[in-house]
């Protein structure tokens, strides 16, 4: 990996154990505190193919979080989403590749 990347990922760790850790520093009221933050968005962004198809079936099934903390969910949604992509991209390539190899 190149350093470029390894700095990403080390920012939204950081923004990932500050967002956890915000109820400790006590800035923020208890509603705040229990919204999804990172963490749930980085798993809600690895699950959202699932959940986009499975919402045009069940209304109660959504594709993302409404309530949720701002920004370091979105950040962890996106980043979730690309996780997902990378894998998919890696699997359709491979299963794929007997096909092309003629």
């Amino acid at each position: 990996m190149g350093w470029f990347v390894r700095l990403i990922f080390f920012v939204l760790f950081i923004f990932g154990i500050i967002n956890n850790n915000i109820d400790v520093l006590g800035y923020a009221s208890y509603e705040q505190v229990h919204l999804p933050g990172f963490w749930m968005g980085v798993w809600h962004g690895i699950i959202s193919p699932v959940n986009f198809a499975l919402s045009f079936v069940k209304k109660s099934i959504h594709f993302y979080e409404v309530h949720n903390n701002g920004k370091c969910y979105d950040i962890g949604f996106v980043l979730g989403v690309i996780i997902m992509y990378k894998i998919y991209k890696n699997v359709i390539r491979v299963a794929l590749a007997p096909l092309i190899d003629d």
